[in-house]
């Protein structure tokens, strides 16, 4: 993240304390299962599903931030997750 996203990120963090930050990322990441649910029933446009991702961005973010958490940890255990995905889409189990 840049420095004027960890800054925002920060004084939330001071504003509103750990706890209402990560019930907030509860909250985001709830909103975006039932916008991903109502698109698939038809009942959201693809904008309202962006929205609400956008939302789960931010506060990933600001849990990183919350929860002192390593920006260089996180995205080691990412890109893990994310090349897993891939030797399982190329038939490699693991």
């Amino acid at each position: 993240m840049n420095i004027v996203d960890r800054v925002i990120y920060e004084k939330a963090h001071k504003e509103w304390g750990a706890g209402a930050q990560i019930t907030m990322v509860q909250e985001e990441c709830m909103e975006l299962a039932l916008a991903v649910s109502r698109f698939l029933q038809d009942r959201a446009s693809k904008r309202a599903v962006m929205e609400e991702m956008a939302d789960v961005s931010i506060m990933i973010d600001q849990l990183i931030v919350t929860l002192d958490i390593s920006e260089g940890d996180f995205e080691e255990i990412r890109k893990a997750k994310l090349t897993r995905l891939a030797n399982i889409l190329a038939g490699h189990n693991e």
